[in-house]
């Protein structure tokens, strides 16, 4: 949200206070389940963690990634149950918001509404783009074109840090992210590997050549809105902020 620079003081005040119950978690735990009640919206403050749904027989499908700065559940206050499971890829600092508190967020600041249906619209984006890798591209396409997203996701949170830019990222994962086996996930990954684009090794996956990577896998990273709301947008809320100032004074 802070890279929206919409926030005022009192915005980020609102949010400090309805942010509790900070924790540090150890990687593998289970956020969420599925089927289960939405216990809070939570934000990832650090660490990593991965959506997914599991059929009867135990097959996974990860559907999309948490990075830190995103949030889990965020409308888990409009639904009895969540139909995914979250579970942490990396040891993890959290937040929460009790679900129905945040639905005061849209009463009290039109600014901090915007910036959560922000968040949920990208994820929206970001399970667009899944739907197309897994349907359109080939095999080590999908892998090139997944890490280029979600190092951009990183870089639009904030994180600069080459070290931080090592995704916890292993072929499971990539075989159970884009509908591969983990044979192809192994000789796609290498492939990358091997032609300079990616370093694999260690259970860690970097993007090392961005430009070959995205002409490689046709990647335009504009869907990762970096944050540049449409001028009508900033209009209409200087409108809604301004009315609800006249009515303070």
């Amino acid at each position: 949200m802070g890279t929206l620079g919409l926030l005022t003081p009192d915005d980020e005040s609102l949010l400090d206070r309805l942010l509790h119950g900070v924790r540090h978690h150890p990687a593998g735990l289970q956020l969420q389940s599925e089927k289960a009640p939405y216990r809070a919206t939570i934000v990832m403050l650090a660490g990593w963690g991965l959506r997914y749904k599991t059929l009867a027989d135990g097959r996974r499908q990860i559907t999309n990634f948490v990075l830190p700065g995103e949030t889990i559940g965020l409308y888990g206050a409009l639904f009895n149950r969540c139909d995914h499971a979250v579970e942490l890829m990396t040891e993890a600092t959290t937040a929460e918001i009790p679900c129905l508190d945040v639905m005061e967020v849209f009463a009290a600041s039109p600014r901090l509404g915007t910036a959560l249906c922000w968040i949920g619209g990208q994820d929206e984006r970001f399970m667009e783009q899944q739907v197309m890798r897994i349907g359109k591209m080939n095999a080590a396409q999908r892998i090139a074109h997944m890490l280029l997203e979600l190092h951009t996701r990183l870089l639009q949170n904030g994180f600069e840090d080459p070290w931080a830019l090592q995704m916890p990222i292993t072929q499971a994962v990539v075989a159970d992210a884009l509908g591969m086996s983990h044979v192809h996930a192994n000789r796609s990954c290498r492939m990358l590997h091997e032609h300079g684009w990616v370093d694999s090794q260690g259970g860690q996956m970097t993007v090392r050549e961005q430009d070959q990577l995205a002409s490689f896998c046709d990647y335009d990273p504009d869907y990762v809105n970096g944050g540049k709301l449409p001028s009508k947008v900033l209009h209409r809320l200087a409108k809604y902020t301004s009315a609800a100032s006249s009515k303070v004074h």
